[in-house]
């Protein structure tokens, strides 16, 4: 018959798992939280208290903890995204604590490996010479309070002190006996200093290679806009490829009569296919009094509203709102700046974000131009002086101007996502105006901010998105990232006027390229909206996670509690009931052999469990102790889909335990 295998993991020493969590709740701002929980795992050593947890109670618990790691990890990831790793760390002491708090209180003092793994409990219950194996789960609990604390990252010098401390504390319990103790404590010492030496020099490492390169990767980041400089696909090859995912809802009063324009951010420096500014200063905003309006035009007079709600990944990002705002509200942000006069940045918390915006539908609100919003480059400047010959620009008023320019592009050119070739010197812009005459928006937005210039009107050129595309299933617009748009700002008698000579049926082409799978993107998007609104609703902001975990674990106990209430209650009519019989496990022939035992004086300390109660008695009757014995004992006992039987109990006791004599 197949013996039982013993783990053989000591019990952690006295204050260790208290130490840990504690070095937890410091380094994690949960120190009255883990000093709670350190006092209940450390009470275990001073109470007599035990409780009678069978294996389906035990299975129970491993369940309930095993669902509220999966809770953690989606809502942290959720929340964070990438970043969520860190706070899944940091949680663990906390989602294991039921675990080894029911392993520490039960009469059993360690857990079956068949309650961690469910394919093991599958196996026992088909195998009747399965022996589950023992394992305590302290030592392991101790481990994970320290690598979860290094999520915290405070004072690095003093917690590097403390968890070297810590590791010499647990690798003496583990220490071999062959070696020297001051062998044992050289080989330490020097892992202690090549390991910070090795941790500085990564750190410096890092810092230097950030230093160098945050500027290269920032630059080709896909998700952030950057108000100073602007990257165009002007000069690729192939097909333009935009995405079909949701970056912003706009929900105003009600629908809208035209398309609307969000400006995220203005350029005035064209050089080689990327946009930049030059000549502005950033500008600090304050908030009024509530802390959640700002104020960008006064007086705030707005006669149209609208509140738009996006998901950011960064906590530094441009708010895309109309050209004619006048004030933000409701939004809740740490600073805000007006960057480069036409964009603005603000400091928020990552993830959904929602703001209310009043705004003047055909006004746009932009300080006077400046040299740059004159500038023409050296590279295009002969080809746009010809074409605004071409077109007789130096002899009409700045109106006729913008009239003639947009009538040009709407009778000679066609959009396009796809450029077939690349052409020679990178005078792309040339090759587009009087060649080829087809390109998408950034060609448009680019080649009128530089003509308009050539005939000396003051221009800007502008990215964003137009919003226009409403949705029944949410009841309010939504913008993707292929409707991401450029157009321009041009200066016509003494204010700044929206001129756009993309084809306007650029949105329906980019309509045509939209992927089979968008409903199902769509959905996906609607659901985390919706769930971060009910997360950030009253009552769940009251509920603090804490609370509610805590909340979860005393409803486990109370059901164990009634569960094990009604077995003693079934157990005790059984037992006392005329013609009935005990219920299954309470006829153990195991336990007639242990009241032989206290009959003849051997009797358990309170709060011992069986097993060390048969070892410690090994030492006066030879041969009484036997692991598997006992571990196929609680089987019958407690596993009510065990196979090991009554008459096996019986006939194994007989040919394996010794008569009990006197104490």
């Amino acid at each position: 018959m197949k013996l039982a295998i013993q783990t053989y993991l000591p019990p952690a020493p006295p204050l260790m798992l208290a130490t840990g969590l504690v070095l937890w709740g410091w380094q994690t701002s949960q120190l009255a939280l883990s000093v709670i929980m350190a006092l209940l795992l450390e009470g275990h050593r001073f109470k007599r208290l035990r409780i009678d947890l069978d294996s389906s109670d035990l299975n129970r618990i491993t369940d309930y903890t095993s669902v509220l790691m999966v809770i953690v990890i989606i809502y942290m990831f959720y929340n964070y995204g990438s970043p969520g790793i860190f706070e899944i760390l940091a949680s663990l002491p906390m989602v294991l604590f039921p675990l080894i708090l029911a392993q520490l209180y039960s009469t059993r003092g360690a857990l079956d490996t068949s309650n961690l793994f469910v394919s093991l409990r599958k196996l026992k219950s088909v195998d009747q010479y399965y022996v589950d194996n023992r394992i305590n789960i302290a030592i392991p609990y101790f481990i994970i309070c320290v690598i979860s604390a290094s999520e915290g990252n405070r004072y690095p010098e003093l917690f590097f002190t403390t968890i070297c401390l810590l590791t010499f504390w647990l690798l003496w319990i583990f220490r071999p006996g062959r070696y020297a103790l001051l062998t044992w404590l050289l080989i330490l010492g020097l892992a202690t200093i090549t390991g910070f030496t090795v941790q500085n020099g990564l750190r410096n490492l890092q810092a230097r290679l950030e230093a160098s390169y945050i500027e290269f990767f920032y630059r080709f980041h896909s998700g952030a806009r950057d108000s100073n400089r602007q990257t165009t696909a002007i000069g690729s090859i192939g097909r333009l490829k935009r995405s079909d995912r949701i970056v912003l809802r706009l929900d105003p009063p009600e629908r809208l009569a035209r398309p609307l324009y969000l400006s995220e951010a203005s350029y005035n420096y064209y050089a080689y296919g990327t946009w930049t500014n030059i000549e502005r200063e950033p500008q600090l905003i304050d908030p009024e009094i509530n802390g959640t309006s700002w104020i960008l035009q006064r007086p705030d007079t707005g006669k149209s509203t609208a509140r738009i709600t996006a998901w950011h990944g960064e906590d530094e990002v441009i708010l895309p709102v109309p050209q004619g705002t006048t004030g933000i509200h409701q939004l809740s942000a740490f600073q805000m700046q007006r960057e480069n006069t036409d964009s603005i940045k603000v400091e928020l918390e990552p993830g959904w974000n929602s703001w209310n915006v009043r705004y003047h539908a055909d006004a746009i609100a932009s300080p006077a131009p400046v040299s740059g919003d004159v500038h023409v480059g050296q590279t295009y400047r002969e080809d746009l002086h010809q074409l605004a010959v071409e077109l007789g620009l130096y002899n009409k008023t700045r109106p006729e101007i913008i009239d003639t320019v947009e009538r040009f592009f709407q009778d000679n050119f066609r959009y396009s996502l796809v450029q077939k070739r690349r052409y020679p010197r990178g005078k792309y812009l040339t090759k587009f105006l009087f060649e080829n005459r087809q390109g998408h928006c950034e060609y448009f937005a680019t080649a009128t901010t530089l003509l308009l210039r050539t005939a000396g009107i003051p221009t800007r050129y502008v990215v964003g998105y137009v919003v226009d595309e409403y949705s029944n299933f949410e009841g309010q617009y939504v913008a993707r990232s292929r409707h991401a748009h450029s157009w321009v700002m041009a200066r016509v008698n003494g204010r700044w006027i929206r001129v756009d000579t993309t084809p306007a049926i650029w949105a329906e082409l980019e309509n045509e390229n939209r992927s089979s799978l968008q409903f199902f993107s769509d959905a996906w998007s609607w659901m985390r909206l919706g769930t971060n609104r009910l997360l950030n609703s009253r009552f769940v902001q009251w509920l603090d996670a804490d609370l509610v975990i805590a909340a979860l674990f005393m409803f486990l106990v109370i059901k164990i509690y009634l569960r094990k209430k009604s077995e003693a209650r079934q157990t005790s009519t059984a037992a006392t009931a005329p013609g009935r019989s005990n219920l299954k496990g309470m006829d153990s022939p195991l336990y007639a052999y242990i009241g032989k035992l206290e009959s003849l004086g051997h009797q358990r300390q309170p709060g011992e469990t069986l097993e060390a109660w048969f070892r410690r008695l090994s030492e006066r009757i030879p041969g009484i102790y036997h692991a598997g014995l006992i571990h196929r004992h609680y089987q019958y006992r407690f596993d009510p889909e065990t196979a090991v039987t009554r008459e096996q109990l019986e006939q194994e006791i007989r040919n394996t335990l010794p008569e009990p004599t006197g104490a």
